[in-house]
């Protein structure tokens, strides 16, 4: 009997989640369903009990709010959610069998957000919140392999604002495209991966490069 509740422990566990299904009768008011709906898997074992952030998970979700995503798959590992008080960007996004981690990193690039793990609660934060007011919202650029100051003087004129590039910028060309997402979210996107920081005075923007 011991061996046998060893082995029942020692499994994985698969648990699935389909969410935001419209109830009969449910319909919006102009007539039509919700198209929000949500696939989870999430595979545990007692490796990711001890390490949460290890947990495999399988996520396909369809317009849905990012946070409620996010709780289901922390209250899964068994951690606790502090969700910003400003609304996350409903996000699209289809992942498998990933790391939990790597699935909080690609939800939070979708919805304008960051995470960090402190004991057994998962806190999230809204990107840009404190250095973007005034910025616009969204915006919607695509560029194929363009120098990186070129890419931060096009999203500037995409959203009207004058902008100042300062440092090193001797970066490779990149390709970018992002449709109706997050400003500060694409500003702090674009800086990790090139190396700079940026910052928005609410009348305009200046970006500074690091020395490499």
């Amino acid at each position: 009997m011991k061996n046998s509740r060893w082995t029942m422990t020692a499994a994985l566990c698969s648990l699935w989640l389909v969410s935001g299904a419209p109830a009969a009768g449910a319909d919006s008011p102009d007539g039509s369903q919700a198209t929000s709906t949500a696939v989870l898997r999430v595979q545990l074992s007692t490796r990711s009990a001890a390490a949460p952030l290890e947990m495999r998970v399988s996520v396909q979700y369809v317009n849905s709010h990012a946070a409620d995503v996010i709780e289901v798959l922390a209250k899964a590992a068994g951690l606790m959610v502090e969700a910003p008080a400003a609304p996350l960007q409903p996000v699209t996004i289809t992942l498998t069998h990933v790391r939990f981690r790597t699935a909080l990193d690609a939800i939070c690039d979708t919805a304008g957000c960051t995470w960090r793990l402190e004991g057994t609660t998962l806190t999230l934060e809204a990107l840009g919140s404190p250095a973007a007011g005034g910025l616009p919202s969204t915006v919607s650029i695509a560029l194929e392999q363009v120098p990186v100051r070129d890419v931060f003087r096009a999203i500037a004129a995409a959203i009207n604002v004058p902008v100042t590039v300062e440092g090193n910028v001797e970066r490779p060309p990149v390709t970018v495209k992002f449709t109706n997402s997050p400003t500060a979210a694409v500003l702090d996107y674009l800086c990790k991966n090139a190396g700079c920081t940026w910052q928005f005075d609410g009348a305009s923007l200046r970006v500074r490069f690091r020395t490499p």
